[in-house]
């Protein structure tokens, strides 16, 4: 059985990060990131935004309230970030990428094998959304067996 951890991703749980825990976060999804923008300046300018909102939190205490009064279990993503994006857009982009679904290989190769078993002459016409909508139902189940901590 294979155990899926769910990183941080909610601003009072990036809270709970010690920069050495960001970094190394930030490190584990580095060939993730190169698929991106986020080169090396890129990369630092995130651990830096992440600094200061550690700094920010500790030390201003209406930003402190707005993202301890966030209920995790109810709001989504962007609202848990939407007071947030404008001075830390780069951690909401980061943390949102997080959230997403990256397969693996074998995943991968399982999905366009059922793909082709599901393709007729009108799936094979399917836009990016419609293929990107077809993956994540199918990984829909896997998700839902996810144990958050």
């Amino acid at each position: 059985i294979r155990r899926w951890t769910i990183p941080p991703i909610m601003p009072k749980q990036v809270m709970g990060l010690c920069p050495r825990d960001f970094t190394a976060l930030v490190a584990k999804h580095r060939l993730r990131l190169a698929g991106t923008n986020h080169g090396g300046a890129e990369i630092a300018a995130l651990e830096n935004q992440f600094c200061n909102l550690k700094a920010a939190y500790v030390n201003d205490v209406e930003l402190k309230e707005a993202i301890d009064e966030v209920d995790e279990d109810k709001a989504d993503l962007d609202d848990a970030w939407k007071h947030l994006s404008k001075r830390y857009g780069k951690l909401h982009k980061f943390f949102g990428g997080l959230a997403t679904v990256f397969p693996g290989t074998a995943t991968v190769e399982s999905d366009f094998s059922h793909l082709k078993m599901t393709s007729n002459s009108h799936v094979t016409n399917m836009t990016d959304f419609s293929l990107e909508s077809k993956l994540h139902a199918k990984q829909f189940i896997d998700l839902q067996r996810l144990k958050l901590d």
